[in-house]
């Protein structure tokens, strides 16, 4: 097999990838009349009473909004004027969990009825808390403070008004967590949580605002310097908080260091410095009188990082469209994560756990190479390296040509419709981009809902996959799982896990007569089957989502098979003597039949049929026969078979044998009567 013609898999999951985002881009949808209709009722779950105010949100099926309204006192809202097609209703009654639904228009004009049970965001029950907001420094209740309960998750109950003594009783709740804020406009907010252990169990929640920060004339000069070199720093983070730790405001620091806080009142306030590369450094000022104006100094030092990569180095000869990498980092137990450029081209960004382990960078041509590499540590320092290498052999590793093409189906589970994804690879842009066609038809038992197409710029190298930016998505970058170290827990199979953690080969398996990998890919939610010997995806699962099959493909990654025939020999005049190969392939083509390196014979070739050749007939001595087939995408098998000739070597009968001694019988005798007849004479 020759390892060029085997297929990135990156390169085709990032095309699966685009064909799962690309129904966000509909530039054809088709148009039919707007005559449909959803109605909306909203009820308590428990009770069965409607909910009004509920806000009900209607998107289509690639969740773009369409429309919004509320419930009236029934509960009830309506959409109209819908065409054929599949939307979303979601609803967010206040004080209740939010849900929502998939409705399909079948037909023009249908109405379609959806009835919502929404349960409380809690448990209800006997239990309460009395909650109370006072001033931080007088102690002095906060009338009329907003006081708003929140689940442990972070779900909206209620909003209610403390009394004139700060006072709200939440009550008629169950055993939870619960979470409350209080608010008011002179105040800086606070918040609490509360836990109801038992049922009946009553709780005491005190919260105490901190006045909030007050304008005035007052301002604060600020000065940025590097405490070694005594220089001033260019473009520093500087936050000014009050004295409680509230944000209030942020600028950046100018060419000379500085950076101008106004408008401030009298109080006590804290200004923080911050740079990347430098510590984080503080100081705490007061403002006595309204129009005071104050003068402050930070010097910060800067953090001493150093960031090497160890291979590969200058100038280095790397084969492959793949380099290993690795560095070294002081404090490497404190680096973040580190952002990787070639050419100038951001690649990915690989996150650091503890140390940095090896791991590979795509290059794209042959040559000069720069890698560039910024590590980041959490303390804000930023280091980088550079190293620049010769490449040579950076070859495609997909070995396609222009009209080769992939068919996948994918059935939408939750939705009931589903999608066929064509991808037509049309014309080499480049030495490793191929423009390729992308069409989409969407449908389900009705027909036609959707249709959209745009064209695509596949880097086929590495899987890197070029949007044209009218569309609104990102790049995508894959490294390919060949030409990598075996995986230990594999132990077969060379896997790279992509950036963002993607996917792992976690096993292997036969699926349709296929031997394949199978993936687990974003942490469980999605399994993929791959094809061993061409990583082409066959299959792709999104439990109770979505379900993706390879319906059809032109790329042929196999060399066709050919039977291995074993050499022999024959004698001079003898017949029958014939030569027969088996041949298998999905995409059979030709074959060509060499005899000593000269051409003999030419025809295509089909699985069915063994391809034959008479060898009768042949002069004495050896003969080399070679076959070799190809299938319709070039690839290529051959067999060569040895066919000696003997010559003809004569067999004696015991008939002939015995005429034979007899007549040197006969000689010798009359040899010895004529000796005999001259001695008598």
């Amino acid at each position: 097999m020759n390892n060029r013609k085997k297929v990135l898999f990156g390169f085709v999951f990032s095309i699966l990838l685009l064909g799962l985002m690309a129904t966000q881009f509909s530039p054809s949808v088709l148009v039919k009349a707007q005559t449909g209709y959803i109605d909306v009722y909203v009820y308590d779950a428990i009770t069965y009473l409607p909910i009004s105010g509920t806000n009900v949100v209607l998107s289509d099926a690639f969740y773009s909004y369409i429309d919004s309204n509320f419930t009236d006192i029934t509960g009830y809202c309506q959409f109209s004027s819908l065409d054929i097609g599949d939307y979303l209703v979601e609803v967010y009654p206040t004080g209740y969990n939010s849900n929502y639904t998939l409705i399909t228009i079948d037909f023009e004009g249908e109405g379609e009825l959806v009835q919502f049970y929404q349960e409380l965001p809690y448990t209800t029950g006997n239990s309460f808390i009395d909650v109370y907001v006072y001033d931080f420094e007088t102690l002095n209740p906060i009338a009329g403070a907003e006081v708003i309960f929140f689940n442990d998750l972070g779900v909206f109950i209620t909003e209610e008004t403390a009394d004139v003594t700060g006072f709200f009783n939440f009550t008629d709740i169950g055993v939870g967590t619960y979470n409350i804020e209080a608010y008011n406009d002179s105040y800086n907010m606070a918040s609490v949580s509360v836990t109801i252990d038992f049922d009946g169990e009553a709780e005491l929640a005190e919260l105490y605002l901190t006045p909030a920060y007050v304008p005035g004339n007052g301002f604060i000069d600020v000065y940025v310097y590097d405490n070694i070199t005594l220089t001033p720093i260019e473009n520093a983070d500087v936050l000014l908080y009050d004295e409680y730790g509230f944000y209030i405001d942020w600028g950046m620091s100018d060419a000379s260091g500085f950076y101008n806080f106004t408008n401030l009142g009298i109080g006590d306030y804290v200004v923080e410095a911050d740079i990347n590369n430098y510590v984080l450094n503080s100081s705490s000022l007061y403002i006595d009188y309204d129009g005071e104006g104050e003068y402050l100094m930070l010097y910060l030092a800067p953090f001493v990082h150093t960031f090497d990569i160890l291979y590969p180095s200058d100038s280095q000869t790397v084969e492959g469209g793949l380099v290993l990498v690795g560095v070294d980092a002081s404090e490497s137990t404190e680096l973040e994560k580190i952002d990787v450029y070639v050419n100038a081209e951001y690649i990915t960004t690989i996150s650091v756990y503890d140390t940095p382990t090896d791991f590979f960078v795509p290059v794209f041509e042959n040559g000069t190479n720069t890698i560039y590499l910024e590590a980041y540590w959490d303390d804000m320092a930023i280091e980088n390296a550079t190293v620049d290498i010769n490449s040579i052999n950076v070859i495609p590793s997909v070995n396609i040509k222009e009209g080769d093409f992939l068919t996948y189906r994918q059935f939408n589970l939750a939705e009931g419709t589903t999608y066929d994804a064509n991808f037509t690879f049309t014309t080499w842009l480049s030495t490793f981009e191929m423009l390729t066609h992308y069409s989409i038809h969407q449908y389900d038992s009705g027909g036609t809902i959707m249709q959209a197409e745009f064209w695509l710029t596949i880097n086929v190298l590495n899987g890197y996959v070029s949007v044209d930016p009218s569309h609104s998505m990102e790049y995508m970058h894959f490294f390919p799982f060949g030409n990598l170290p075996l995986n230990p827990v594999i132990g077969d199979k060379s896997v790279w896990i992509p950036w963002n953690n993607l996917m792992t080969v976690n096993g292997s398996t036969t699926w349709e007569y296929t031997d394949v990998w199978t993936i687990d890919a974003y942490s469980g939610m999605m399994l993929v089957y791959v094809e061993k010997i061409s990583n082409i995806v066959h299959y792709l699962l999104m439990p109770g989502l979505m379900e993706m099959i390879l319906l059809n493909t032109s790329i042929d990654f196999l060399n066709p098979y050919v039977s291995d025939e074993a050499d022999f020999g024959y004698t001079v005049g003898d017949t029958g003597n014939t030569i027969s190969w088996d041949a298998t392939d999905r995409f059979p083509g030709t074959y060509i039949i060499y005899k000593d390196s000269v051409f003999v014979d030419a025809d295509i070739w089909n699985s069915a049929t063994p391809i034959e050749i008479n060898v009768d007939g042949l002069a004495e001595g050896m003969h080399t026969y070679m076959i070799e087939i190809t299938d319709l995408a070039g690839n290529i098998a051959s067999d060569i078979v040895i066919v000696t000739v003997n010559p003809v070597v004569l067999e004696y009968s015991s008939t002939i044998g015995s005429l034979f001694l007899s007549t040197i019988m006969c000689i010798t005798l009359a040899i010895t009567l004529k000796k005999r007849k001259f001695q008598v004479t």
